[in-house]
């Protein structure tokens, strides 16, 4: 458990690898990895749009998560008044509808 605390302490997240049984299952599927993407992931277009707004959420540092384990409450409003801003500027500039809305808060 301090192994965690003292590595969540510094900024990163704890390191966790794959049990090799899971590493075996995973190798022996037969499954199309990317068709089921498509069945869970509700088609193509859907698919599309999410990683649309994934790209944009991931490269903006207005979104950025890393350090919010250690905001106060007043900080922790401040970030929240920022991404809503930037939401709506991205939301502007690329037209986005209610339903990106709810796959960028997803």
């Amino acid at each position: 458990m301090s192994g965690q605390i003292s590595s969540l302490s510094r900024g990163k997240p704890p390191v966790y690898s794959e049990h090799p049984d899971m590493s075996k299952e995973r190798g022996a599927s037969t499954c199309d990895v990317d068709e089921l993407a498509l069945i869970l992931c509700g088609g193509a277009e859907y698919r599309k749009r999410k990683k649309f707004i994934e790209s944009h959420i991931l490269s903006d540092p207005v979104f950025a998560d890393e350090d919010r384990y250690y905001l106060n409450n007043s900080e922790i409003i401040d970030v929240a008044i920022k991404r809503n801003i930037r939401w709506c500027q991205l939301q502007a500039q690329y037209n986005l509808s209610d339903e990106d809305m709810q796959i960028f808060y997803l």
